[in-house]
């Protein structure tokens, strides 16, 4: 039976249970805490009328308050809990009590079993709950504290799930250990018909010692060994209905379909069922970043950068300047595996943001979104891609073509300076500029121009998207994109935080779905500290001794700012001193100096 209460309402100013229970000192306390926030903006927009549908409203025992288990799962998430320490902390700490809204101290209402915290995440995770619980608390910060959204930032963060790091030799005797464990507990008969050796170097006590005692030199020829255990085996069940099914062996078919090649004496291609056929590992330069990892976590993948594991998105708005005082607020997160490129993951963020109504006008991101691709489909959602051209500016010897002078239509001139006598449109939206041959043939960039010679005279041909990305680069250039530009460094403190505060970088779960799962809310939770500090400093700006925070503050950064400018006047100033003294004639130099 369904038990919920009415968080919205609050308590009358004064009446408030928990002052008589705490007393005035430590309800202040709270009141400047993560709790007060908590109590008052989130437990009230938990998603909790998405799960009401899977309980009785009239029959059966009364659940736990729902709004408090489901808090208590992202309290758990926001502390990098274990369940024990959970249960714990949901039994004996006032402040959780306040922050969950728990006025009553019986077992009803101050105690919940594992099983029940272990019931409600798996529905909330069937669910995919936790993409609702991160957007309704994300819009209700946004609305509460009146988030600006038009300026964005976006990253990408590698995260470790709860799985042991294996090299080739240990994945294969480990996919193969576990699907042996798992066929002796449900086809015993199938187990005993299989070769005894093998079956022994997989399932005795001291399995590991069985490779590990190969000298690093031999560990070619023990991979071939355990690649033809692997072929054997996946031979020996493929047609059986039953065996066939089982999750431990998809993974050894998986397994041996992204690892191994089965050949004949010629090298061609032959089926595994052929008993004539050799096995070999593929070498590792073949291998792609979507193998898997461990059998215990089989979603996830492997950046050559990062190595194996997940990968987490975000966007959160961030301010032009330190003076413009606001909440940087998380308003996108995904997951995926790490061998997913972040270009890819550009577009479906501005288009989540654009349905939740956080969308950016400007996105800062590093150079692995700034594809051209992604500049023009951001451009069609109306937000302003700002993000460096990947490769170098630097093209040898020959002229780039951001050295020309350009804008989107045409070619307005060449690098020294001289207009072509006539620009027309290519093939594919590009453009033509013909320059005189009175121009060109006695330049001195000739041998290392872009333009080739024709029958009238020289020629430079641009494509569309060559012109954009020369465009770019000259942009690149300038003051105003590196001073903007310089905003999107401030999402590596994000990334830090939710790492070192919420336990981001290796979490307690595997599999996708869980990791997912459990991102999502610990990034909601950074959303819920900044929100609170950013509380403090606008309602609380004085410390206990009467001083006032935000005028120390305004103080220290205008000094700050101070000593830069006379720091980078003085440099200025060093730097015109210097080469005045280059330019006097050394003669003259030494006549001073004497």
């Amino acid at each position: 039976m369904i038990y919920t209460r009415n968080h919205k309402q609050g308590y009358i100013p004064g009446l408030d249970p928990f002052v008589e229970i705490m007393g005035k000192k430590r309800y202040q306390m709270l009141q400047n805490s993560w709790a007060a926030l908590f109590r008052s903006e989130i437990l009230p927009v938990l998603p909790v009328e998405k799960i009401k549908a899977h309980f009785s409203e009239d029959q059966g025992r009364p659940t736990k308050e729902l709004y408090a288990t489901m808090g208590a799962i992202l309290l758990q998430q926001m502390h990098d809990l274990t369940d024990e320490e959970t249960i714990e902390q949901f039994a004996f700490n006032m402040q959780w009590h306040y922050a969950l809204d728990i006025t009553h101290s019986d077992d009803q209402h101050a105690y919940m079993c594992q099983r029940t915290l272990w019931a409600m995440r798996a529905m909330m995770s069937d669910l995919g709950l936790e993409e609702d619980l991160f957007q309704a608390v994300a819009t209700k910060l946004a609305e509460v504290y009146e988030v600006d959204t038009s300026l964005q930032r976006m990253d990408s963060t590698h995260l470790c799930s709860n799985m042991k790091k294996l090299g080739r030799v240990s994945l294969f005797v480990t996919t193969i250990r576990g699907f042996l464990r798992n066929l002796k507990r449900h086809h015993q008969a199938a187990y005993d018909a299989l070769d005894a050796a093998l079956r022994d170097r997989y399932t005795r006590k001291q399995w590991e010692g069985a490779f590990a005692s190969a000298r690093p030199a031999e560990c070619g020829r023990t991979l071939k060994e355990v690649a033809e255990d692997l072929r054997r085996l996946v031979a020996a069940f493929h047609d059986h209905a039953e065996i066939s099914k089982m999750s431990s062996y998809k993974k050894m078919v998986r397994l041996f379909d992204e690892q191994c090649v089965v050949t004949n004496n010629d090298g061609d291609p032959v089926e595994l069922t052929d008993e004539s056929a050799t096995v070999d590992a593929k070498p590792a330069k073949e291998l792609t970043g979507a193998c898997m990892q461990n059998p215990s976590d089989p979603d996830a993948g492997y950046s050559g950068h990062k190595g194996s594991g997940y990968s987490a998105q975000i966007m959160e708005t961030c301010t032009v300047s330190p003076e413009e005082e606001g909440l940087s607020l998380i308003t996108h997160a995904e997951v995926e595996p790490a061998h997913c490129h972040d270009s890819a993951a550009l577009v479906p963020a501005i288009e989540r943001s654009e349905a939740n109504g956080l969308a950016p006008k400007q996105l800062l991101a590093d150079t692995s979104y700034g594809s051209d691709a992604n500049m023009q489909a951001a451009a069609d959602h109306g937000v302003d891609l700002v993000s460096p051209t990947m490769g170098s500016m630097d093209e040898g010897e020959r002229v780039a073509l951001h050295r020309f002078e350009m804008t989107e239509e045409k070619v307005v001139a060449c690098p020294e300076g001289h207009a072509p006598e006539r620009c027309k449109p290519g093939r594919n939206g590009g453009v033509i500029a013909r320059f005189p041959t009175s121009v060109c043939g006695g330049c001195a960039l000739r041998e290392r121009c872009r333009v080739s010679k024709g029958k009238k005279g020289f020629y430079l041909r641009v494509s569309a998207k060559s012109m954009r990305l020369a465009l770019r680069r000259r942009h690149e250039q300038t003051d105003a994109f590196r001073s903007l530009y310089a905003m999107r460094a401030g999402i590596e403190a994000t990334n830090a935080m939710a790492k070192q505060k919420i336990g981001l970088g290796r979490l307690r779960v595997r599999g996708r779905k869980t990791v997912r799962f459990a991102v999502m809310l610990k990034l909601t939770t950074v959303n819920i500290y900044r929100a609170n500090a950013f509380r403090i400093r606008q309602n609380d700006p004085k410390n206990p001794d009467g001083t006032d925070n935000g005028s120390i503050l305004t103080q220290i950064y205008a000094h700050i700012t101070e000593m830069r400018r006379r720091t980078t006047q003085f440099f200025a100033n060093f730097t015109t001193i210097l080469k005045n003294v280059a330019s006097i004639p050394t003669s003259r130099t030494a006549s001073v100096c004497a």
